[in-house]
């Protein structure tokens, strides 16, 4: 059964030899055509180049479009700007008048302050009657003379204040 095996394989070795011998006789006497391929060589290089053109005109629309939207919103930056900045400035204008006014009205209180004190002291400059002096209005310590802890620790003084 081996034998019969191995003679069939020869035999289809032997086939595909034979087969492959044709194949390639009737290659060499057929010419090969290349004109369709270069033909779809060129029209996909055509549609590269009108994709390419496309592409350019395309990435020159936005750079323009670009440019005209940061022209826009520089122009609205700037605008938003210069009302902030009016606003600032009012606001400032507006403080510092307050200020100023409050200044004011604090001077003529300093002012006021001023002319009393200087009423005030020359009231006390002017010349009056002096008082009596304490010493002669004092009197005389006749009872004892322990000191004042003393006295009042051992009861001999009552108080004579009177609370209400």
């Amino acid at each position: 059964m081996e034998t019969l095996l191995v003679i069939g394989i020869i035999v289809l070795v032997l086939a595909v030899l034979i087969l492959q011998i044709v194949l390639l006789r009737k290659q060499k006497t057929a010419p090969l055509d290349l004109a369709p391929v270069f033909a779809r060589t060129e029209a996909i290089e055509r549609a590269q180049e009108r994709t390419e053109r496309g592409l350019r005109e395309e990435v020159g629309r936005n750079r323009e479009e670009a440019a005209h939207d940061s022209s826009d919103l520089r122009q609205e930056i700037q605008a938003a700007l210069a009302t902030f900045n009016s606003g600032i400035r009012d606001e400032i204008i507006a403080m510092s008048t307050a200020q100023k006014t409050q200044l004011e009205v604090f001077g003529a209180q300093l002012g006021s302050i001023r002319d009393t004190l200087d009423q005030r002291l020359a009231a006390a400059a002017s010349p009056r009657p002096s008082p009596p002096s304490w010493r002669a209005s004092r009197r005389p310590q006749t009872r004892s003379s322990k000191p004042f802890g003393a006295r009042f620790r051992s009861g001999s003084r009552p108080c004579r204040m009177r609370i209400p």
